[in-house]
């Protein structure tokens, strides 16, 4: 028997059809676009039969990747092939990175992002003492990166958030896989929240030595802002400057942060003298700013 007639008869035991394949492909036809169009394969190693995925285009390198064991334990009614679809799919992805980096923890990309912000703002960390306390501040380096330096304050603003989200992606040990998962939204959530019931701090971070007042709703979404920054630059392509960790993008979208802060704290409230700026409001406006102009 020919060997390709046994290998495609192998296949057919374990779920496989080339109905099934196609119609898993209309499926998830936007994953499989460009360089990952491909197709189904096995191949036997020793007395074992092992589901591959063979790429069409010579761009990747090797074209043949491992996927699973024919043989694996599958769900209840799940053939092999099914199985290995599942995942194909999430290889794809996450651009077939190896299980120990989108195991790891998130905060290693998030120490590796504010790195990267550093350098946009041209700072650096600096280490203070007063009296017996050390303390890090942020402070600008006169540094100005190939693409050109972006505003400092902002570029602070961000890194403070930034470095708070890691202590909290510390704390829940947070992993890198979970960002394109769908969960990750309670994630986002369950931080947003967090921002909502702490109270404001220095610049050094401490919160015993201000006011005890919670974060204005405008600080929150700043905050959000900056992570859901860090998400993006997590799934945008290499060649637009970011990390490509991910084939697809996080479902982390301005929408839902901004549906987070209405249900938070309701729709923002519009300014009535500025809605009813009428004439006596205006010349009276003009009057106040002629005295005060002549006055100096």
């Amino acid at each position: 028997m020919a060997k390709k007639k046994v290998t495609e008869e192998t296949m057919i035991s374990y779920g496989w059809s080339e109905q099934k394949e196609t119609t898993f492909f209309k499926n998830t036809q936007s994953f499989f676009e460009g360089n990952y169009k491909g197709t189904f394969t096995i191949k036997k190693v020793k007395e074992n039969w092992f589901w591959y995925y063979k790429f069409s285009s010579h761009k990747i390198s090797p074209r043949t990747k491992y996927l699973c064991s024919c043989d694996v334990n599958t769900d209840f009614g799940q053939t092999s092939f099914e199985r290995a679809c599942k995942i194909l799919s999430e290889k794809i992805k996450h651009n077939f990175t190896k299980e120990k980096v989108i195991n790891s923890n998130l905060s290693n990309y998030i120490d590796e992002f504010i790195e990267i912000c550093m350098l946009d703002g041209g700072l650096t960390e600096e280490v203070r003492k007063k009296g017996k306390v050390e303390y890090k501040v942020i402070t600008f380096s006169g540094y100005n990166n190939q693409h050109g330096r972006k505003n400092t304050s902002t570029m602070k603003r961000h890194i403070r958030a930034l470095k708070e989200f890691n202590q909290f992606c510390l704390d829940k040990k947070i992993k890198t896989k979970s960002v394109i998962k769908d969960d990750f939204r309670d994630t986002f959530h369950e931080y947003s929240m967090f921002l909502v019931n702490r109270t404001k701090r220095n610049r050094k971070g401490n919160a015993s030595l201000t006011s005890s007042k919670n974060l204005e709703p405008s600080s929150i979404k700043v905050n959000l802002q900056s992570v859901r920054g860090f998400l993006t630059w997590l799934c945008t392509p290499k060649s637009e400057d970011g990390k490509e960790l991910f084939n697809v993008n996080h479902n982390i979208t301005a929408d839902y942060q901004n549906h987070l802060l209405r249900r938070t704290f309701g729709r923002p409230q519009p300014d009535d003298k500025l809605i009813n700026f009428n004439t006596q409001d205006y010349e009276s406006c003009v009057k106040e700013l002629t005295t005060v102009i002549y006055k100096y």
